[in-house]
């Protein structure tokens, strides 16, 4: 390994979900620099120098980068941790020299719509689609899509403003709420796939391909939080097939290169449906909700995020390093209290100290208001657990919910539907 302690890396988010991976940078020796428009996110006290900026804002990145090299030395590698800011990356890669994604990729990757036409023009299966900028357009989409279809804004993240739309719903409502996600005034409505979803995780080095997560979504309470796309975690290892996995990762190899994203980490959504697998879609970027930080390295004892860094670094890692040394069961789930507000959380502290408990955290705070679930940031809390078998796995997360008691004075406001 490399000798970093002279050399700076550039972390985009200081987020707490980033919080593990500069944990990592730092181990590893290195400077860091965290860069987050929260002068009091959590990995501002773990960086040697913070630059508080927003993440997407990227011209000013790279213009503080630049007065940085000037008076303390050069940046040499830059990386985003649980935050979705591709053309930040790429910006500050072209700007400051570096070795990663192109800009060009990152614009495809941050259009969800452009990411669809570029992939479908390519020739990569992915659900039939159509973009929407008006109502009328909207109405088409239904009559072409059938019901039910997905609405979603081009360039929102974390399952803001997704909608699965059905035959009674309130299309102008639909069109409105979705919209007010969307920094560009614009939809894509896409076909709902059925079959199992898939979260994939994977390493990109000298064009070879290495992946290393792989987990079966959960999306038990799609009726129940409808009309809003919520997912409560998912299991590794997978329940699929080996030939069906080795056939989404062939697929996620294929989109990756057709869209660019030939060094560095891809997160890939993607369903498997009757006539094969689709990309729903790619992500340049470590992947959030704890996956590549906690979920990766608990099933398969591969430190992913250190590898994403070096990677960073422009080191190369070697091949030896990226094969999973065990295959242990993991499931993630959610808390979702109901709305209104929070007077308590009871054993909680007994919840978070079993053993086989590996992450727990809670996000609201005795007192707070709870919003409704129309989002995953609007979840409250997050748990992860493991087991020897994927049966008892999800034995113990049952468990944490059982133990776990939230009492909450509930509240009668919603969101129409």
């Amino acid at each position: 390994m490399a000798d970093y302690t002279s050399k700076t890396l550039l972390i985009i988010s200081g987020g707490i979900e980033a919080v593990e991976g500069i944990r990592e940078a730092r181990d590893l020796g290195l400077r860091i620099i965290v860069a987050d428009g929260d002068k009091d996110c959590p990995g501002r006290e773990l960086a040697d120098f913070f630059f508080h900026i927003s993440t997407y804002d990227a011209m000013s990145l790279l213009n503080r980068s630049l007065d940085f090299q000037l008076d303390k030395g050069r940046i040499n590698g830059v990386i985003s941790i649980a935050s979705d800011v591709p053309v930040s990356v790429a910006t500050l890669n072209t700007g400051l020299d570096l070795r990663g994604i192109s800009l060009k990729a990152a614009a495809l990757a941050c259009d969800k719509y452009l990411m669809k036409r570029y992939l479908d023009m390519a020739g990569i299966p992915v659900p039939g689609f159509l973009k929407v900028s008006t109502l009328e357009a909207l109405q088409e989409a239904r009559e072409k899509l059938g019901s039910p279809f997905i609405l979603k804004p081009v360039d929102s993240r974390g399952a803001r403003g997704v909608l699965r739309v059905t035959d009674h719903m309130d299309l102008e409502w639909a069109f409105e709420y979705a919209l007010s996600f969307s920094p560009s005034r614009t939809l894509i409505a896409e076909e709902f796939l059925k079959g199992p979803q898939v979260s994939t995780e994977s390493l990109i080095m000298d064009g070879q391909f290495y992946h290393l997560g792989f987990s079966d979504r959960n999306y038990e309470f799609l009726e129940k939080y409808a009309p809003f796309m919520i997912e409560n975690g998912g299991e590794l290892p997978s329940v699929l097939p080996t030939e069906d996995q080795q056939s989404i990762l062939g697929l996620v190899e294929q989109a990756a290169l057709a869209l660019g994203f030939d060094h560095g980490t891809v997160k890939g959504d993607m369903v498997l449906t009757r006539s094969g697998p689709k990309v729903i879609e790619l992500a340049p970027r470590l992947s959030g909700g704890y996956f590549a930080t906690h979920e990766i390295p608990l099933n398969t004892g591969v430190n992913f995020v250190r590898a994403a860094i070096r990677l960073a670094m422009d080191e190369k890692v070697p091949a030896s390093e990226l094969i999973p040394r065990k295959n242990t069961h993991i499931v993630q789930r959610y808390f979702f209290p109901p709305p209104g507000k929070l007077v308590s959380i009871r054993n909680i502290h007994e919840a978070a100290d079993m053993e086989w408990v590996k992450l727990f955290k809670i996000y609201y705070s005795p007192g707070a208001t709870i919003a409704p679930v129309t989002s995953h940031v609007k979840r409250g809390g997050v748990f992860l657990v493991e087991g020897n078998t994927r049966k008892q796995a999800l034995e113990r997360a049952q468990a944490i919910y059982d133990l776990v008691q939230w009492e909450v004075e509930e509240s009668t406001d919603g969101i129409k539907p």
